[in-house]
């Protein structure tokens, strides 16, 4: 199962804007359109908006799916988790990432 190319809501905490910004770096050229997620030039944001925002794009179909990246992943999959229609997956390797998809349709990918 996999996502037709589209638009990816992708977001962070301050503290991996660079990892995001690769992220669109890596997606824009295959073709999805990337709105980015994370404070701006904020020293600190609050990460739960951050998840918030990316899960209501999906969930209003802005977004296809999304991608969100804290120092751990768990406090963005849980706060994502919190809106209906989202299944956020923690994971750390490919195979993990895979069956989230395949098997459970998680929309947004947390690391």
């Amino acid at each position: 199962m996999t996502f037709q190319i589209g638009t990816i809501a992708i977001g962070s905490d301050h503290r991996a804007r660079d990892i995001i910004d690769g992220i669109a770096s890596h997606l824009e050229p295959l073709g999805w359109k990337v709105h980015k997620h994370y404070g701006g030039d904020a020293e600190s944001v609050d990460y739960p908006c951050i998840a918030d925002e990316v899960a209501s794009e999906i969930v209003s179909g802005e977004a296809v799916c999304g991608v969100l990246v804290c120092g751990s992943g768990i406090g963005m999959s849980m706060a994502a988790n919190k809106t209906d229609g989202i299944r956020a997956a923690l994971v750390h390797e490919p195979k993990a990432a895979e069956m989230s998809r395949r098997h459970n349709d998680a929309n947004i990918l947390c690391m």
